[in-house]
């Protein structure tokens, strides 16, 4: 899941929306560092082999799930976050 830190700020991005998004996220996506770091030692303490948390835990369980709905929920969300810009064929 996404952690609300300034770690991304040392990261360069050729996608100037996404820069945008990260530089100023939802109050509601992320969570904090803090929390983040309970939710994995609690993990790690119970031996779970995959520690997933946030948003991204339904795209995970999606994917488990019903793995092409997952692709096109991903695909959809790549194009708004992109603008609709997609990777050339030779690039992916």
């Amino acid at each position: 899941g996404y952690v609300k830190t300034t770690l991304h700020r040392a990261t360069r991005y050729r996608n100037e929306r996404f820069k945008k998004f990260l530089d100023d996220p939802p109050s509601w996506y992320g969570i904090s560092a803090d929390r983040a770091a309970e939710i994995i030692a609690d993990g790690l303490a119970r031996r779970d082999p995959m520690i997933v948390f946030g948003l991204e835990r339904l795209g995970w369980y999606l994917k488990r799930l019903w793995p092409a709905a997952s692709f096109a929920v991903s695909r959809w969300i790549a194009s708004e976050v992109t603008g609709g810009a997609t990777i050339p064929r030779d690039r992916r």
